[in-house]
């Protein structure tokens, strides 16, 4: 449980050489390049590399290629047909270019016949959003595009409007025929001779008469354009089925080269990635990176027999320009839980990583929370499932916290919300003791995350982190005493002594001057407040809110026991419904089954939101600030 030891890995070598190194060696190891501008500027001449924007082109073409052909990779192995493009790759970008080109070029006649189908499918989509409406009326289209002294209107508009239409048409020779009713619309045309078209369209247009135009494309009636419609798409679909067979027959013959020229782009891709960041002279590229030290052990045996390369490492320490990423290195059940760690931040280089913490704690929350052991299997077997399916960090996290359901539903004697099956110790019979027990939680919680920050400001020599800080020493000393003194007051009525209370005064006043008390340590200058007044009054507001911090954060944990009370009556209500439904002695299986699976959905996602939210906002913002950034390689598998 830690963050891995890093140094910085410096590669120079013949300008030649380049892309063989960078490919062979850069690209496939895991290492975090950095743009070499912004590590050596006292080497002179130095150019960057220009990009091939081509290598993105050989890649959409070779996979748009792949889904035409419905080639299956798996089914296709490399041969050394294509090898001699790997001698000189970069250059050899223009020959399989190339050799993709002619490739559509092959198949370019029928991928365009293939898009007509397809506009045309689409034209008959448009053609039926038109007719559906007005399919019932009987009425021959043809003829009413003949029209030369009549003007008509296909379109809709609301039944209220409906009801009042003849109310409005009187008068102006105008007809309108319904077609279709919705629970909304009424669909029609109305008739109107030319002359007193705009009369009657401003008038439709008050009754809020949408129009719908018909494409003069439909012959007929309604139904029978509908008709011919369907034929037509039948037609289509038939001709692109025998297309894509014709075009996979073609490009089955090019299956091998299409597969590597695929290959080769991701290849070319990883060392355009190495290029963005690398720099060259007349003579020589240089590469730098930072790697783990056993990484940078196993490059370096690598490149043992490249003899006119120099390869360098240097530790941290002796680099000034830029910090080293970040990569950690934990147990392999608080892995997953990186994922949370880095949504907060990613820990700096030197800081404390707080994944095993997160991990521990999470798991016990969540599970004092959704504690159930039928809903909790579910989680497990669900939650491992996607993880290994689709390698998901986040599949891997529900399948862990399933496990602590289980563990605290046996506990509270829950299956399935079924307190019959184990007897324990249920949180509704006793509700106060479950608030009380998520009190003592947060101040427990609260109390070890102040310890470690006092700890980690001990290992960086930061006094005022360490001792003077709300989560420091005296910020310890507060709230450790206050509690005693809360709880001394509610079991035996005794009022705190006045040495505790001091101490208490004592150590709010500590944390209100930890400013100019650290700068004097420090030895530094003009350490006093220039504006003492203003500095006691800002001093006096801090303190009140850390004061207050302190009783929200705590009771903010009350919520840990709320949220297994709301479990426990969730599922009462689930067991009421099913009863409803099926009689006392029979309950509705059907309704059980939906019950829980809605509990699970539902309160799931909410547990698993505020045991996230205890952890960013109670507990994360008093030790660890997470201002480093994430270790990236090209190579690395990041599940």
């Amino acid at each position: 449980m830690a963050i891995m030891k890093m140094c910085m890995v410096n590669i120079v070598g013949p300008i030649n050489d380049f892309e063989r190194i960078a490919l062979n060696y850069v690209a496939e190891s895991n290492i975090h390049t950095e743009n070499v501008f912004s590590v050596l500027d006292n080497v002179k001449g130095m150019y960057a590399y220009n990009e091939d924007s081509r290598v993105f082109e050989i890649e959409e073409q070779a996979l748009s290629l792949l889904e035409l052909a419905g080639i299956n990779e798996t089914e296709i192995s490399e041969t050394d047909s294509y090898k001699e493009f790997e001698k000189d790759a970069p250059r050899n970008m223009g020959c399989i270019l190339n050799g993709l080109n002619s490739v559509k070029e092959s198949i370019a006649s029928l991928t365009e016949d293939r898009k007509r189908m397809y506009a045309k499918l689409q034209e008959y989509d448009e053609l039926r959003k038109q007719l559906r409406p007005i399919e019932t009326a009987d009425i021959d289209l043809n003829r009413l595009y003949e029209f030369e002294f009549i003007k008509f209107r296909f379109g809709k508009m609301p039944i209220k409007s409906y009801r009042i239409l003849y109310e409005y048409l009187e008068g102006i020779n105008t007809f309108f025929l319904k077609a279709s009713e919705d629970e909304e619309y009424v669909w029609g045309v109305y008739f109107v001779p030319k002359n007193g078209e705009e009369k009657a369209d401003a008038i439709l247009s008050s009754l809020y008469f949408e129009r719908v135009r018909i494409s003069n494309n439909v012959h007929g009636t309604p139904k029978n354009s509908l008709d011919y419609l369907d034929g037509r798409e039948k037609y289509r679909k038939g001709r692109i089925e025998q297309i894509d067979s014709e075009i996979k027959e073609l490009l089955k013959v090019k299956a091998e080269f299409i597969v590597y020229a695929k290959n080769f782009s991701q290849r070319m891709i990883k060392l355009q990635q190495v290029k963005k960041v690398a720099g060259h002279t007349k003579e020589s590229f240089y590469i730098v990176g930072w790697m783990a030290a056993k990484d940078a052990d196993k490059l370096e045996k690598n490149l043992v027999n490249e003899a006119q390369l120099v390869f360098l490492t240097e530790e941290p320490k002796d680099v000034s320009k830029i910090t080293p990423p970040t990569k950690l290195k934990n147990f392999i059940l608080f892995r997953p839980f990186e994922m949370f760690v880095n949504m907060y931040g990613t820990p700096a280089y030197n800081e404390f990583d707080p994944t095993w913490i997160f991990a521990i704690s999470y798991f016990i929350m969540f599970g004092m929370m959704f504690g159930d052991v039928g809903q909790g299997l579910l989680l497990v077997i669900g939650g491992f499932l996607i993880a290994k399916l689709k390698k998901s960090r986040l599949g891997a996290i529900i399948g862990l916290v399933g496990i602590s359901s289980m563990v605290f539903g046996a506990f509270y004697g829950s299956v399935f919300g079924n307190e019959e099956i184990i007897h324990g110790y249920n949180p509704m019979e006793n509700m106060m003791d479950m608030l009380m027990y998520a009190v003592y939680l947060g101040v427990g919680v609260l109390l070890f995350v102040m310890l470690v920050n006092i700890l980690i400001g001990i290992k960086n020599r930061d006094i005022r982190k360490a001792l003077l800080s709300q989560n420091g020493l005296a910020g310890l000393v507060f709230y450790s005493l206050t509690v005693f003194t809360v709880v001394s007051v509610m079991l035996k009525g005794e009022a705190a002594s006045k040495p505790i209370i001091y101490t208490i005064i004592a150590m709010i006043l500590v944390i209100m001057i930890q400013e100019p008390v650290s700068r004097l340590l420090k030895r530094k200058k003009n350490w006093m407040p220039e504006k003492k007044g203003m500095f006691i009054t800002e001093a006096f507001f801090e303190a009140f809110e850390i004061v207050l911090s302190f009783v929200t954060n705590t009771l903010s944990f009350i919520r840990v026991g709320a949220f297994a009370l709301i479990h426990v009556g969730m599922m009462g209500v689930v067991k009421i419904l099913a009863q409803m439904m099926g009689g006392m002695d029979s309950p509705s299986i059907v309704v059980i089954i939906l019950g829980n699976i809605l509990v699970i959905g539902l309160e799931g996602l909410v547990v698993g939101i505020q045991t996230l939210r205890l952890e960013f906002f109670e507990m994360f913002n008093r030790f660890y600030s997470g201002s480093g950034r994430e270790f990236r390689s090209l190579n690395e598998d990041k599940y």
